[in-house]
């Protein structure tokens, strides 16, 4: 019944009859739960992807916190301030929208909307078109070990990080250029740019003037194993640039395997790799690691702390504390079967070859040498900073931690007989003393030079191209 029709039943009968409410009444009282509707749409999302990790990974996040001997919190402070901020947003939004304040709700959405489209547009764009890489350009870090720290190394040491977003220099139409993947016994955090073995590799192959002039990149990165070096492998969109590749792989393989299962290790990898470009962290929100976040991170960094360089645990510290709970630990872990670990570091191993093969790579390989051994003396021994198993109290003692280390070396060696792959065994040519570390695997300055010269050699010896 439409107005006019009410009005004349009033005439005719002499009573009142409701008016019908008109078109235009329903959509003013729909209006502002719609206008609600889009508003907490985005400060959802926020919360939704703030807690999703706490929610949907919780199982890997335990797994993940179970192999380290240290707690992490899922949602620090800021985390926990910021999904209160995003709760009262939208408890506010259901309230004007309860009071009905149409206009001041659609003044919000539209002032909202022109900030969030063009700021998404810009991430996708970034996000589209990046390229992974394992530093951000540019970056610089400077470090001064304690000499009690890092024995084998002075003074402060500087790492660089070109355009490809590798440690090295940048590239001037070498002829030659090979690529050294590895973890942090290839990076050499504490080493100068100069003194890490891919750059004193360089400096041999170049004093050889019958030699092909060189470039050698460092691609080494802390915590990678050889899932994450097929990772790099497979994203980067820098290996045709390459002749060569030194692959040093095989302590993280196996302190891996002995903390964390295989299918999670699996799941993680593609994460763990790349500094800018690279697929998201599970165990973190998406939009904390969106490059708009870490651009906007970062600057507020420098205009708070202005350092003229990263510094990354400048003194060393962080060995004092983790050989501090070594000592505090007991040596009594069992290392667990070998043989499945072993199985599967081959098929990886298989993996890297082929990546290479299809690339175009010469692969070279080099067994892992480590300062472990039975005969280890106590004053070696305080050098060590493995630490215990998750939160048992118990670590590998260093016979256990030799007998790992020599399974993962010895599946090498056959893979590299059984698939006719060049192999620099390091492990058995360098000695098991401070000449070489500074501890339980890390180079001090000589045995970086050491390495390097056992590489170049192999280089004059195989003609390698």
């Amino acid at each position: 019944m439409d107005e006019q029709s009410a009005t004349d039943q009033l005439n005719k009968n002499g009573t009142d009859v409701a008016p019908v409410p008109s078109r235009d009444h329903d959509a003013d009282n729909r209006r502002p739960w719609s206008l609600a509707f889009f508003l907490i749409l985005i400060p959802g999302f926020f919360l939704a992807d703030l807690l999703h990790p706490a929610i949907l990974n919780r199982r890997l996040f335990d797994v993940v916190n179970n192999a380290s001997s240290h707690h992490y919190d899922m949602l620090d402070t800021i985390d926990i301030l910021f999904a209160i901020v995003l709760s009262v947003a939208i408890v506010t939004v259901c309230v004007l929208t309860l009071l009905r304040k149409r206009k001041l709700l659609l003044r919000l959405t539209v002032l909202t909307y022109c900030f969030a489209i063009p700021i998404g547009l810009t991430e996708a764009f970034f996000q589209l078109f990046s390229i992974p890489k394992l530093y951000p350009p540019g970056m610089v870090r400077v470090v001064e070990p304690k000499p009690d720290v890092a024995p084998g190394i002075s003074g402060p040491s500087r790492m660089t990080i070109n355009h490809f977003g590798l440690r090295g220099p940048e590239p001037h139409g070498e002829p030659r250029k090979i690529l050294c993947i590895g973890g942090s016994t290839t990076i050499c955090t504490y080493l100068d740019d100069s003194e890490t073995w891919p750059a004193m590799l360089m400096t041999y192959l170049n004093a050889d003037s019958h030699h092909t002039p060189t470039c050698v990149e460092n691609a080494g990165k802390n915590g990678l194993d050889l899932l994450h070096h097929i990772e790099f492998l497979k994203r980067c969109k820098i290996s045709h640039e390459f002749s060569n590749c030194i692959v040093l792989c095989g302590v993280n393989d196996l302190e891996h395997s002995v903390r964390m299962p295989k299918n999670d290790r699996v799941a993680l990898a593609p994460s763990h790799v790349f500094d800018v470009g690279g697929p998201d962290y599970p165990l973190t929100p998406h939009f904390k690691q969106a490059f708009l976040y870490k651009m906007f991170k970062s600057a507020v960094k420098r205009i708070i702390e202005k350092p003229e360089a990263e510094s990354d645990d400048s003194e060393g510290e962080f060995y004092t504390e983790r050989r501090k709970e070594r000592q505090q630990a007991t040596k009594d872990y069992p290392l667990p079967p070998l043989a499945e670990h072993c199985a599967f570091y081959k098929q990886c191993l298989v993996s890297l070859k082929n990546l290479c093969d299809e690339q175009g790579l010469h692969l070279i390989l080099m067994t892992q040498p480590v300062l472990w051994r039975d005969d280890l003396p106590p004053e070696l021994d305080r050098l060590l900073w493995s630490r215990p198993i998750g939160h048992t109290g118990q670590a590998l003692s260093v016979e256990s931690l030799a007998e790992g280390m020599k399974a993962f070396n010895d599946t090498l060696r056959e893979f590299c007989h059984e698939a006719n792959v060049e192999l620099v065994d390091l492990a058995a040519a360098l000695p098991k003393d401070s000449s070489v570390f500074y501890d339980d695997e890390h180079f001090n300055e000589d045995g970086a030079r050491q390495v390097a010269r056992l590489i170049a050699d192999h280089f004059h010896a195989h003609n390698a191209p």
